[in-house]
């Protein structure tokens, strides 16, 4: 894929969606598992019942379903509630190839884009006394992610368009507005949290997934880098400095091993 094809900005782009965790060509059988084995069959659908309604409602209120989203920091569980629904149906757009799934999942990934790419490195994702650095990396940057992953073939091609809250309107998605949303997941996880700890391992799916959704070849490679070799004054030891220290042998942290 070029550039030209994803608005993603001027460098090089080499990505293929989705890509974290399947890819294209993982569909087909993945369907056969649904076709041939109830455990699948069951999880499927009990993933569409829970998502079918909205494909007719989303599509006459977009509105909605949107104004749902809370502000940047909000509610803890009404943040996840909803990054919820933008998975569900990314996951079954990837399945069905329905496009309204696609939609649903879309104008939900644009609106939370939007407000996280006006934050600063150390904001606070959820409101509360109790806010715990280690939660969004854990629960809530890699739902933002795995929707744009799943969507990213669906908001790439030509005269796509995504409903904007602020404006009421249908508006082409945002590459960049997306490639700054998750350089600043990325370096929230780089940059603050514990270090020399469990900390860092149980945070790192919030980066990784992050990177793993910049378009960019350059800015990609050295935000990996960082969180594969760490960096000087980061809260990131980086994955060698993980795979040294946490192993079955010395039974530290098992649930970050």
């Amino acid at each position: 894929l070029g550039t030209s094809g994803t608005g993603s900005g001027s460098g090089s782009q080499s990505l293929v969606h989705p890509h974290i965790w399947v890819s294209p060509s993982d569909r087909q059988g993945i369907l056969d598992n649904i076709s041939n084995h109830s455990w699948a069959s069951s999880l499927f659908t009990q993933l569409g019942q829970r998502q079918s309604s909205r494909l007719t409602s989303h599509a006459a209120n977009p509105a909605a379903e949107i104004a749902l989203i809370p502000a940047i920091p909000g509610d803890r569980t009404q943040h996840r509630a909803r990054l919820n629904v933008g998975v569900e149906c990314a996951m079954l757009y990837y399945l069905t190839e329905d496009e309204r799934y696609a939609q649903i999942a879309s104008d939900i990934l644009h609106q939370y884009v939007k407000l996280l790419s006006v934050q600063n490195v150390d904001f606070q994702f959820y409101s509360g006394a109790n806010f715990n650095h280690l939660i969004p990396p854990r629960e809530l940057f890699p739902r933002v992610a795995i929707i744009y992953d799943f969507v990213q073939p669906f908001i790439s091609k030509s005269g796509t368009t995504v409903f904007d809250l602020a404006s009421n309107s249908q508006v082409p998605f945002n590459f960049e507005t997306s490639n700054v949303a998750f350089t600043v997941m990325a370096a929230n996880v780089i940059e603050i949290g514990g270090n020399e700890s469990n900390h860092p391992v149980l945070e790192l799916p919030g980066g990784l997934y992050s990177v793993l959704c910049m378009e960019d070849d350059g800015i990609r490679e050295s935000y990996f880098n960082q969180l594969l070799n760490g960096s000087v004054n980061s809260a990131q030891p980086g994955i060698h400095w993980m795979l040294d220290t946490f192993s079955p042998v010395e039974r530290l942290w098992p649930e970050s091993s």
